[in-house]
């Protein structure tokens, strides 16, 4: 099985901000902003069915466009779509799915071979927020901003052809972009390795989610050398293991959205993928 950690949400180029983990936990990833997409972020909810927009205000978040033409300050690009509770009036036939551009697909199924089976862990960037007197704001103190794993999808079937998508995805983003080399993964039913689980969905937060080291910023990872050392991932090298004041750290890259690490017969990393699904 190949895991893929695939970076989405805001980030400082898309969106420019981070994206609030709730007083209870809810890794609440913002879609970045889009001119392409149906949805704004008023229509996408939270578990609780509360709109992106009212966190987003009480946040003091503005979504940042930089230079997309058109860009009406409210729609975004709900990819991942693994969350059923994130729109209403969902139909039964809804399908948890995630699309790929051609530059993506390109470096995921033509280099690295990701195909059926295969997992793919999404991580972004977070902060914590408290809940004061019914108002939600940023919490204080010794709070960092984190790049935190906050949901999964693992692949049973890709499509690669939008004029021929079953009718439980064609609601997909990707879906009216035209083929052009864009994929559409949609997730298996079950995990294959824990069966008990869907086969895509998100996690609350908890400390073997996080990829920062503690202390350090949010692109400097706490990964265990020993665990992933001898393992490629996409988009790294030896010399992404590094040292500094004494503090190791693995430096993960800003070029690239998709980092690849094949875990075929490594049980280390199966046993790093039980703590954070158990």
């Amino acid at each position: 099985m190949k895991i893929i950690l695939s970076r989405k949400g805001f980030d400082s180029a898309a969106g420019g901000d981070c994206s609030p983990i709730l007083p209870d936990g809810e890794l609440l990833s913002l879609p970045i902003p889009s001119s392409k997409d149906n949805n704004n972020y008023s229509d996408v909810l939270s578990e609780n069915g509360t709109p992106l927009h009212s966190y987003m205000t009480s946040l003091n978040i503005n979504p940042q466009s930089g230079n997309i033409e058109g860009y009406d300050g409210q729609s975004c690009h709900l990819d991942p779509d693994i969350r059923f509770s994130a729109k209403a009036n969902r139909s039964a036939i809804w399908n948890p799915a995630f699309g790929a551009g051609p530059g993506a697909t390109t470096h995921l199924i033509d280099r690295h071979g990701v195909g059926e089976g295969d997992l793919f862990l999404f991580f972004g960037w977070f902060r914590q927020t408290c809940q004061d007197q019914q108002c939600l704001s940023w919490a204080n103190g010794n709070f960092m901003d984190w790049h935190v794993i906050y949901g999964y999808l693992q692949v049973g079937k890709i499509f690669s052809n939008m004029k021929c998508l079953p009718p439980n995805l064609q609601y997909h983003p990707h879906a009216k972009y035209g083929d052009g080399g864009h994929a559409i993964f949609a997730a298996s039913e079950n995990l294959s390795f824990l069966p008990d689980l869907p086969g895509a969905g998100v996690f609350k937060f908890k400390e073997s989610l996080k990829l920062t080291k503690d202390g350090l910023s949010r692109s400097r990872w706490g990964l265990d050398p020993s665990v992933f050392g001898s393992t490629q991932i996409s988009y790294h090298s030896q010399k992404s293991w590094k040292t500094n004041n004494g503090s190791s750290y693995f430096q993960s890259a800003r070029r690239g959205q998709e980092f690849v690490i094949d875990a075929n017969g490594n049980n280390k990393i199966m046993g790093w993928l039980d703590r954070i699904f158990c």
